[in-house]
């Protein structure tokens, strides 16, 4: 057997190419026509529904100002996704055994999983932003900051979504986590409105989750505004991401919920 200190870089390279393709390539319609629609449609709306609204959020115009929240929404959702669907059905169809049984430390597993999901995931909002560009009056003051908010942010919503994964038994259970945390954290993350705008303790609370930093990164580093330090921000992200893939290396080496 392979000792777990040396590095598997073909395998992993290969399981994270595995869940990258059935994240893009299996659902390459679904990703490039299903999210930018969704965010034209949310940005129209309430665009419209604010019209000439004063003050704008932030001192922005509207669709600046949903801009990057529509597209990291969409990331997030996609990245989840795909950290989440491959493990349930490897699990349900009984195939996770494979990539148990291959020469893959848990670590690698982690790595694998999580980071398949997050490309796929920023891929999804990087379609979504390009759909809404021509729309909205975004100034780029520093693009790689909105686009390091991005992967982490994708990263971190990946992982938690492998993490669901291994706990899910069934595909309601997906469902439910999808329905009771993800969406609720997306809509209530900044997307919409301004953070502050919440009662307290909600907006202490959002900050540490990954959405949040994540939106709020994305939309000062496009549009020039946000509520929180960069520097906060990235310490968040980065924190999350290095705890959860942690947590997610440890359920592997466990065996937790993937033997029977």
């Amino acid at each position: 057997m392979r000792p777990y200190a040396a590095r598997n870089w073909i395998g992993l390279w290969s399981l994270f190419m595995r869940e990258l393709r059935r994240s893009t390539v299996k659902s390459w319609g679904e990703l490039l026509f299903g999210p930018p629609l969704m965010g034209l449609l949310f940005a129209a709306t309430f665009g419209i529904a604010a019209g000439s609204r004063d003050p704008a959020p932030l001192g922005l115009d509207m669709i600046a100002f949903l801009a990057p929240g529509l597209a990291f929404s969409a990331a997030g959702n996609f990245a989840f996704a795909g950290g989440c669907f491959p493990i349930v059905m490897g699990k349900l169809e009984g195939t996770i055994a494979d990539e148990l049984m291959a020469p893959l430390s848990p670590g690698e597993l982690a790595l694998g999983h999580a980071l398949g999901g997050a490309v796929a995931g920023i891929a999804c909002g990087l379609a979504v932003l390009l759909v809404l560009i021509p729309f909205a009056p975004l100034t780029f003051p520093n693009p790689l900051l909105a686009l390091a908010h991005l992967a982490l942010g994708a990263l971190a919503l990946s992982t938690i979504g492998a993490i669901a994964g291994l706990w899910a038994r069934r595909w309601d259970d997906y469902g439910a986590v999808d329905t009771l945390f993800l969406q609720p954290l997306m809509m209530l993350s900044g997307t919409f409105f301004p953070l502050a705008t919440l009662p307290e303790p909600l907006p202490s609370a959002l900050a540490l989750l990954p959405a949040f930093p994540a939106i709020d990164g994305m939309r000062q580093g496009l549009a020039g505004a946000g509520e929180a330090p960069v520097a906060t921000s990235l310490l968040v992200l980065a924190a999350t991401c290095l705890g959860l893939l942690v947590a997610l290396r440890q359920l592997f080496a466990s065996g937790w919920r993937t033997k029977s």
